[in-house]
């Protein structure tokens, strides 16, 4: 049967939790409830500590990114009906400095935020359906160089030069983040803006397409 952890890199802020008054997880839940649908994560940080004391902006992204997770969790191992239970004892677990007085108010506190979030939920779902795919793109760069070419006498002055370009992708597979190196030119350089300026066109048409069907869309 699976169980609910809580990963090491979300334990500070959850552990933040014990700590922020009845007031302030209210306001964060008032907060978060009244964020419009086309929200992307960005935003929801900024509008979310705008309205919140005793929390930091770092403090509200990492809290968020861990409600998210945690959220994504519970769907993908439908913990639905014993999520309560599950919440518990993950605290319990994960926390075992905190006294039983604050695994309570850490319990009591995640369960209302991930009970009781549309924004959470469904920016999870949007996640999980965003990045649902062998590979991820993370990063990229393009390396611009020079080639000389030089003639058969060394000591001469290069006879021409030619440009060259590289192209550096940094991915995420199922077990790590990786990268590769492809060799471009000119011409691939301009292929490539002209297949970028195609998506985001069609991407413009999809977006008005559901804007006339009333179907909020948010960008990750």
């Amino acid at each position: 049967m699976p169980f609910l952890q809580i990963p090491e890199r979300y334990k500070p802020a959850i552990k933040k939790l014990a700590s922020l008054s009845d007031d302030a997880i209210k306001s964060l839940l008032t907060a978060l409830s009244e964020v419009p649908l086309s929200i992307n994560f960005e935003e929801l940080i900024a509008r979310t500590h705008k309205n919140v004391e005793g929390l930091g902006f770092s403090e509200v992204e990492e809290l968020l990114e861990a409600l998210l997770s945690l959220d994504s969790v519970k769907e993908e191992f439908d913990l639905q009906t014993n999520f309560i239970s599950e919440i518990n004892n993950a605290v319990s677990k994960g926390f075992p400095d905190l006294s039983e007085s604050q695994q309570f108010q850490v319990q009591d506190k995640l369960v209302q935020l991930l009970d009781s979030d549309k924004a959470i939920s469904l920016l999870s779902k949007i996640r999980k359906l965003h990045f649902d795919h062998e590979r991820v793109y993370l990063n990229g760069k393009i390396i611009t160089d020079i080639r000389p070419v030089f003639s058969s006498v060394l000591d001469q002055p290069p006879l021409a030069a030619t440009i060259s370009y590289i192209l550096n992708i940094t991915y995420r597979d199922l077990s790590d983040k990786k990268e590769f190196f492809v060799a471009l030119d000119s011409k691939d350089i301009k292929q490539l803006r002209e297949v970028i300026d195609r998506a985001e066109n069609k991407a413009k048409q999809l977006k008005s397409l559901l804007s006339n069907a009333g179907v909020p869309h948010i960008d990750i």
